[in-house]
């Protein structure tokens, strides 16, 4: 991921990871079905943490806002999105 030099983790940050880095995990996920183009299809909603970690505040929130605009590129449903500062260098973002 060239945002962060493919410093991307599930779950948990390594120790001694240079900034900035990412971290994800799916805090829930629902079975639905849905219509694609008049075809039923099943489909998993899953609710994701998405941690930015940076060495400032303004550095989370401008990796924040750079990785809202990757995901909405990638046709992601941003549903609910919300950010939460948890420390200077650290935004929690809800998906």
């Amino acid at each position: 991921m060239p945002l962060t030099d493919n410093r991307v983790y599930p779950t948990i940050l390594p120790e001694k990871t240079d900034y900035p880095a990412i971290t994800y995990h799916r805090l829930d996920a629902k079975p639905q079905r849905e219509s694609v183009d008049f075809i039923e299809v099943d489909n998993v909603k899953s609710l994701f943490q998405v941690v930015i970690w940076g060495k400032t505040y303004s550095d989370c929130v401008e990796l924040t806002r750079k990785t809202v605009a990757l995901l909405g590129a990638l046709n992601c449903r941003l549903e609910g999105q919300r950010m939460v500062m948890i420390s200077k260098s650290v935004c929690v973002v809800l998906f």
